[in-house]
């Protein structure tokens, strides 16, 4: 990479040079900060879109109870489905 060096009369950077480094500086922010915004806004947007379509989304139907006897309690049922007890008391 070749950098370029030139030497200006008495040490001083001239008035042109620091106006121009002055703009470059202050469009390339500002280059950033539309590209920083417009990817928020894309985000933000997004976000919103999101969250009114978990708002309206259907929810799945609620689980019936279990059946219940007459007293109100339910009758126990081991976990696994059926029962293959050899022996039935």
């Amino acid at each position: 990479m070749q950098v370029h060096f030139t030497q200006f009369r008495g040490g001083k950077i001239p008035l042109g040079t620091k106006i121009s480094l002055a703009l470059a500086a202050a469009v390339s922010l500002v280059l950033l900060f539309m590209f920083a915004f417009t990817a928020f806004l894309i985000a933000l947007a997004t976000g919103v879109l999101v969250f009114f379509l978990n708002l309206f989304k259907r929810r799945p139907t609620a689980r019936p109870f279990p059946r219940q006897d007459a007293d109100g309690t339910r009758p126990y049922r081991p976990p696994g489905g059926q029962d293959d007890d050899i022996i039935d008391i």
